[in-house]
């Protein structure tokens, strides 16, 4: 499959039996970082409050503080059944949410966005939003449910775009997002939710944007020495495929700790893929989460080395692939969480 930077609105195309020979690797550091937008933990189902928080994000844009063409990722904490359907846990203790108020209210998010955009302006615009959920599965799932509500999930995301107006629907998309965590799941739950995604109709991306908590970085571990405990299995295998392999994933790797660690662990995880399948993870650029530690109190952040910004987040990803060179990647995204 070709896989193309997302410059311009995604096309869903599959391409088979073409062999694609990438033009060679631009150093990460001649990008210069572009302005952080804003993600969120959301905690509310609110088609209000989820208009006012995308036209926020339009305004950004129009005033130039957030660059045009921003990614926003926007999780919904945990999967679950919801009644005889599925839904997620939301972050919190905020209580349930069904997939379709999931999918109305992001629906609302791109419109407020773009609505707030002055018309002039939205033909240059291009707004893709990461609809995200966890891979912290219930106890009793097996890959069966976890399939299923990834099946459901992509569905909706097909909804979703479906029901944008013109208008928006030619300045945003919406697209999955998962927070695929090493210790939340075993690594066959984790490949079923994501291959469910794949399956739905419509054959919409999604946005990679856990962690890799266990895999190695430049000085300890080796190959398979991902996951942590209860859920040890995991291999490198298991996560370049489902942030990057499975080819409709787009890694934004969570980056907050201040000693490094979580860069130098996707980025030795980018130089497996490179010297496995050939070709290094394509990064569309770090998430940290500064503000989601000054909203629930930055001292737990900053005592547990955990309060990076988006620029050392940024920076941390560009001089770890400047020292695996063969890892350098042009990043052209910085994402940084807030909790609402």
């Amino acid at each position: 499959m070709i896989r193309v930077r997302r410059l311009a609105l995604f096309q869903a195309v599959i391409i088979i039996g073409v062999v694609f020979n990438p033009l060679p690797a631009i150093a990460a550091h001649s990008d210069p970082k572009p302005n952080t937008v804003k993600s969120w933990y959301m905690n509310t189902t609110s088609e209000s409050a989820h208009f006012d928080l995308g036209c926020a994000l339009g305004d950004r844009i129009e005033a130039g503080s957030d660059p045009s063409n921003a990614v926003v990722i926007i999780s919904y904490g945990d999967p679950i059944e919801v009644g005889s359907g599925w839904g997620t846990d939301l972050p919190g203790i905020a209580g349930t949410a069904t997939v379709t108020k999931i999918r109305k209210a992001v629906q609302q998010y791109a419109t407020g966005a773009i609505l707030c955009i002055p018309s002039i302006l939205r033909d240059h615009v291009s707004i893709r939003i990461g609809v995200g959920v966890t891979n912290n599965f219930p106890g009793p799932w097996g890959t069966t449910k976890s399939h299923d509500h990834g099946e459901k999930w992509g569905e909706a995301v097909k909804t979703a775009n479906e029901n944008l107006s013109a208008t928006v629907a030619a300045s945003a998309e919406i697209w999955g997002a998962y927070d695929n965590e090493l210790g939340y799941s075993n690594p066959q739950q984790g490949r079923a939710w994501a291959n469910g995604f794949k399956d739905a109709p419509g054959v919409w991306p999604y946005f990679y944007f856990g962690a890799a908590g266990g895999c190695r970085n430049f000085d300890t571990g080796g190959i398979g020495s991902c996951g942590v405990d209860p859920f040890d299995a995991w291999h490198d295998d298991d996560v370049v495929y489902i942030a990057y392999n499975i080819a409709i994933a787009y890694p934004i790797p969570q980056i907050y700790r201040e000693d490094g660690i979580n860069a130098e662990q996707w980025v030795m995880l980018s130089l497996y893929n490179k010297s496995t399948y050939g070709i290094e993870l394509d990064f569309e650029g770090p998430l940290s989460q500064k503000a989601a530690c000054d909203y629930i109190g930055a001292s737990n952040c900053i005592a547990d080395g955990t309060y990076n910004t988006s620029t050392q987040a940024w920076n941390q990803m560009v001089n770890k692939m400047d020292a695996r060179p063969a890892t350098i990647d042009d990043m052209i995204n910085s994402c940084d969480i807030d909790w609402h």
